[in-house]
């Protein structure tokens, strides 16, 4: 089990889709946990759907930098928080939330 970050459309139809791996969401997680990151830790428990309201995707980005900047050391979850990031700023650009699907 792993989990889907998603736009919904207005229909709650996911627009913008990146699935982790259950390995990757756990290791995500718990770096999160580490550097106390108070929004992505919201996603510890991949059973649960979540979301990042449109007003705090902002300060979601810097979480995902502070991420990516402590994980120069895998190329694997480099590459995945790049895609986070990339999802983020397209729902900050339609001003959306961004949703966590339990999959």
């Amino acid at each position: 089990m792993g989990l889907d970050f998603v736009i919904e459309d207005d229909t709650e139809h996911p627009t913008a889709m990146l699935s982790l791996s259950a390995e990757s969401h756990w290791e995500l997680v718990e770096l999160s946990r580490e550097l106390k990151l108070r929004l992505f830790v919201r996603f510890h428990d991949y059973y649960e759907n979540g979301r990042i309201k449109e007003d705090e995707v902002p300060e979601f980005m810097v979480e995902l930098k502070r991420l990516k900047a402590a994980s120069v050391n895998s190329a694997k979850l480099l590459a995945i928080i790049n895609d986070l990031i990339i999802i983020a700023a397209e729902a900050k650009r339609l001003v959306k939330p961004l949703c966590a699907w339990a999959d």
